[in-house]
């Protein structure tokens, strides 16, 4: 199946919070299936020579960060409309909603969970707080002053929206291409890195699925976040809803311009239900299957690199090119020492 294919496929499958488990099961099937016929059995992380990276590579490790630190501030960023999130809100000022939402605030010990703090403000929220239970009764000029409120809150943590949702989950890059000039360049420190080669299919059979893998959707529009991030905000508010598409946090985190697209790029991907407040990075404990040696590669990191390669006992490549070729191509042969 073609990337093209399955990113309508994943589009066009809608996973309703809620609903029964079979019914899960029958939605995500296509999905699982096709992910089964598309991914390669080798994936490649191009690294530099830090020491984090060398450190990782002896112990396993592959490390994923939220899509903040990414190099490109388009990844993962969404498209939402502002007027239309508003209308949305000023459809739900409502006097059942108000008094709902003013017997959610009496409560006594009731108070905003971090999460909801750190998105919309604690000062945004007290005000907001204090306006609602002071309401002597609901009344044309209460639901008025309270739409407006609400309206100026939502403007201001909208406008920050995009970079709160990049970091809902920690992303780990891999290509299927070995042998990329410009992957080379970019990302394994102009040459002088090494790149480690994975087999993650055993991750097609995670059942948990706030992990997985996935291939990166290239497309010229940002993925449509309008009704997750309207959802979202009903939550923070205490308001009992339903996520339309649990699906929603990975298709977010998969979208990348098509000026990428000879990246050939995978994701692991894990995923939190809630943004965290900051960013931060997770680790998957996974064995390499090979190690390629960077065309530039220093002799000593190359030697650290070695005497690792050799305890895991896993092939070792060194990258070359081929000065008597006409062709711009990275090649690779077993290596020598």
């Amino acid at each position: 199946m073609l990337r093209s294919e399955f990113a309508k496929l994943l589009e066009s499958t809608i996973i309703p919070e809620g609903i029964e488990q079979e019914d899960i099961k029958s939605r995500i099937y296509p999905i699982s299936a096709a992910l089964m016929s598309m991914l390669p059995q080798k994936l490649y992380r191009y690294r530099s020579c830090s020491t984090l990276n060398l450190d990782a590579f002896d112990k396993d490790l592959v490390y994923a960060v939220t899509a903040d630190k990414f190099n490109d501030p388009y990844d993962t960023l969404v498209y939402y409309s502002l007027d239309n999130i508003q209308e949305q809100m000023r459809a739900c000022c409502t006097e059942e909603f108000l008094e709902q939402f003013k017997q959610i605030l009496e409560t006594k010990d009731f108070d905003f969970p971090p999460s909801v703090i750190q998105f919309f403000g604690r000062n945004n929220l007290a005000g907001l707080k204090k306006q609602v239970i002071s309401c002597n009764g609901i009344n044309p000029l209460t639901l008025a002053l309270f739409s407006v409120a609400m309206e100026n809150i939502l403007k201001e943590i909208l406008l920050k929206m995009g970079d709160t949702l990049k970091v809902v989950s920690t992303i780990a890059c891999l290509s299927e291409s070995i042998d990329s000039v410009i992957m080379w360049s970019h990302y394994a420190q102009n040459h002088e890195g090494f790149a480690l080669e994975y087999d993650l299919r055993f991750l097609l059979e995670q059942r948990e699925m706030n992990c997985c893998i996935l291939p990166v959707i290239y497309d010229n529009n940002r993925f449509d976040a309008n009704s997750f991030i309207q959802w979202y905000i009903a939550k923070s508010l205490g308001l009992d809803v339903k996520n339309i598409d649990s699906l929603s946090h990975l298709k977010m985190a998969i979208h990348k311009s098509t000026q990428w697209e000879y990246e050939n790029e995978w994701r692991i991907i894990h995923s939190e239900k809630q943004p965290a407040a900051h960013s931060r990075a997770t680790s998957l404990k996974i064995v390499p299957k090979a190690i390629y040696y960077g065309e530039r590669i220093s002799n000593i990191h190359k030697k650290i690199l070695h005497y690792i390669a050799q305890e895991k006992g896993i092939a070792e490549y060194d990258m070359y090119i081929d000065c008597g070729s006409l062709k711009y191509e990275m090649l690779y042969k077993p290596s020598q020492f």
